[in-house]
Parts: structure tokens; sequence; C-alpha cells
């Protein structure tokens, strides 16, 4: 009779164990960090002498046990796996690290404590160069997440390139969905970019708007730039342009060949001019380069630009190795009794130093220029003279900077021997194309 009590004892105490087993099986993936839900710790011993040993993973697996002789050791199972973690250690339903080189002198359950894997994404913004609100380059750090964790990507406040607007960030060329992305390997996410429209506006020497055109900064021209318009006797092309991450100005440009002046070689070249303006019959000129260099005038002071030296000498000396008496014929004055002039200050903002025309701000000195006195900076251009004297009073006239800076309330001392003359003249456009046909 004892013997048969003594079996369905050992039965139930299996039964029970297996009922624990099985409860921890269904709990063991909840936090994969440990769970200790699900086991009674009071499970009896199996035999006298022996204690019960529980081991659960936490990984998904089932939970299984080891029957150890109270006061010997456990055994340490072997490596465990789960995805997006590492295993760390075993410890007990208090946390504390369970020491396999201790007897086990009761029954007791041990859990699988895991450490999350961290992952690294790189951010590829696919040739583009992002600037911050400073318009200083900025370069996106590597952000190393943990799995499961979420990431704080850069966004749209973070993420700019002029001329184009940031789409979010693409993975393996499809759309990344960072709340839902589980991360388990490092990736590279790329950033996907929309090109912005601009307008370019097209312009007649006239001041009149011709057309409308949109670009991007991926455009080297702009797309279906229509001709220019002819103007008989003139060169007419468009005015220089980049496109890049604003909207732009083309202006219709015309140069001529008009007289001659030793320029490079010492011997007398075509001089060329462009058209700053043409009204009432009338095509007004500036030389392209600066083609002598003079004082504005040979005292400090000087009443007036009429009768500053450089008048005197451009309506003399300059006007006589310049033109034939056909030329002369064909210019009218361009201020006063003189048939050569400079560009004013007025003439100066209202007709160059405007949108689509900035190419003709900067004075590139010819060698014979350089020669009696103009220098060339480091910028590759010179000052050059204005026909406007300074405001604040007779000793200083009115310039532009190399850098193509305008300078009309102080200037420079009219004595100044450095600075490069542009000539301008007033062309009879009818005579002339008349001479032309």
């Amino acid at each position: 009779m004892r013997k048969i009590v003594t079996i369905i004892k050992y039965t139930v105490l299996l039964a029970a164990v297996a009922l624990a087993l099985l409860a921890a099986a269904s709990c063991g993936s909840g936090d994969p960090a440990i769970d200790t839900t699900g086991f009674d710790p009071d499970v009896p011993i199996v035999r006298d002498g022996e204690c019960l040993v529980a081991y659960v993973a936490n990984n998904g697996t089932q939970p299984f046990y080891l029957v150890v002789k109270k006061g010997e050791t456990a055994r340490e199972p072997e490596e465990l796996t789960q995805k997006g973690y590492t295993f760390a250690f075993w410890c007990d339903k208090n946390h504390q690290v369970w020491d396999f080189d201790l007897p086990v002198e009761d029954n007791t359950i041990l859990y699988g404590y895991w450490t999350p894997n961290t992952y690294r994404i790189t951010f590829d913004t696919a040739g583009k160069k992002c600037v911050d609100p400073d318009g200083e380059e900025q370069k996106f750090e590597p952000v190393d997440v943990n799995y499961r964790d979420a990431a704080q990507l850069p966004d749209e406040e973070t993420v700019a390139c002029p001329g184009y607007r940031f789409c979010g960030w693409l993975y393996e060329g499809e759309p990344f969905d960072a709340a839902q992305y589980q991360y388990d390997h490092d990736i590279t996410l790329t950033a996907k970019w929309e090109a912005v429209a601009y307008t370019a506006t097209y312009y007649a020497i006239n001041g009149e708007e011709i057309m409308q055109l949109p670009f991007t900064v991926d455009d080297e021209t702009v797309p279906g730039q229509p001709d220019v318009p002819q103007i008989a006797g003139l060169n007419g092309r468009w005015s220089a342009y980049r496109t890049g991450a604003c909207d732009i100005v083309i202006r219709a440009v015309y140069t001529v060949s008009f007289g001659r002046y030793p320029q490079e070689s010492g011997t007398a070249e075509d001089i060329e001019w462009v058209v700053v303006d043409l009204s009432d019959g009338k095509a007004t000129l500036l030389a392209l380069k600066g083609l002598y260099s003079l004082p504005y005038h040979g005292a400090y002071s000087c009443p007036s630009w009429e009768e500053s030296t450089l008048y005197g000498w451009l309506n003399s000396t300059f006007r006589s190795a310049a033109f034939s008496e056909e030329e002369l014929a064909l210019l009218v004055p361009a201020d006063g009794s003189g048939v050569v002039s400079l560009l004013s200050v007025e003439q100066f903002e209202t007709k160059v130093n405007i949108e689509g025309m900035e190419e003709f701000v900067l004075c590139e000195s010819t060698e014979t220029a350089e020669i009696s006195g103009a220098t060339v900076y480091s910028s590759g251009y010179s000052h050059w003279w204005l026909s406007t004297p300074a405001a604040i009073d007779s000793s200083m006239a009115s310039y532009v900077s190399d850098t193509g800076n305008l300078y009309k309330s102080i200037g420079l001392p009219i004595t100044s021997a450095f600075l490069a003359i542009r000539p301008v003249v007033v062309l009879d456009y009818w005579a002339f194309r008349g001479q032309a046909d």
C-alpha cells in the first residue's frame, strides 16, 4: 500500500512540474530582457535529496528543466540565440546573476536575460550638398538604434539642399517608414529629392518682357530658350547666366565692332562695344574692356566732368586715334559737345548694374591699359572711372571697383592714376544701319 501512495505522490509532483513548465512556455517571450511570471517557485523537491532547476530562456522557446542533487551545481545551457538580441546571463527572479559554480540548495527558476542589439543607420544624400540654416555644409552623422526601438531620423526641417525639395528617405529604393521598421541589421538610407522649378524671365533691349520659362538646377540651360531678337548691324545673344536655386533674368544683349585702338599688340585693333541703350534712333555703346588709364583730372579739384583732364583726352587724343572721319560722322554728342564720354552713375545703375547685365559690370583691362597704369587686381579685373563726381566734394570721383561695387559717395581722388577707362559713345543707329546695309 505504501508503494502505491509513493507512486501516486511522485506522479502528482511530475504533473505539477509539467503544469509549471506549460505556464512558463506561455509567457516566455514577453519582455525579452527577463520574464519572471508563470513558474511556481514552491515546486516541491522531486525526490528526497534532489532539486528542480527550471530554465526560462525568454526567447520564445519552450522552458526546460534539470533535476540535480541537492548541493551540486546546475549545468549552464549552451549559447542561446534570439533575433535582435544578444544573450547576457542567467538570473534568478530577483534579477541577480546566477553563478553556476554555486551549489543548488532548493528548487530554482533561472531566467534568460537579453540585451538588445544596436544597429547603425547611415545617411546617403544622393550626391547632393546639404546646408544648414546658415548656408554652411551639413553632413548627417550615423544614428545608432536598438532592436525594436524607434530612430529619430533627419527630416524636412533639417535636410535641405538649394534647388531641391526633400521627399523623405529611401531604403533599397523604396520609401522608408521609420515608425514600422524593426532594425535587425545595419542599413543605409538614401535621400529622395525633387528639383524645385524656378523661372527665367527674358527681356528685350528696351526692357520689354518677352517670355518666362521654367527651369531647375538640373538644367544647364533653360529648356526651350527662344532665339534672340535680331537687330540689323548688331551681334545679338542672350546675356550670360547660370541656372541655380533662384529665379533669373536673361536679357537680349548686343555687341558691335566700331573704331580701332591699340589693345594687346600695340597695333590698332577693332574696339568691341556693348549696347547699353537703344532708343530714339540712338545706340549708347560702352567699351567692353578698359582701353587706357589716366587720372580723372590733373589737379586736386575739378569743377565739372566737362572740364576734367580725362574728358579732354577722350575728345581729342582718343577720338582722333580711335575713329575715322566716316565713323565720327555717325556719332552724336554723348554729353556737352563731346562725342566720347564715360558712363554716369545714373547710367551705370539703370543700364549696366541690373539683373541680366552682370557680365558687363567688371572691367577687363587691355595690355595698353595696363602699360599706361591700370592696376589688375587678384580678381583679374581693374577699377574703372565713371563720369560723375563723387558726392563728397570736387576732389573725388565715382568709380566701379574690380569686384563690381559702385562707389559714388566718397569715390577716389581725381588724381588717381591706376583706374581703367571704358569710353562711351552714342551712335546714330539709323545712319549706322544704312551704312551697314
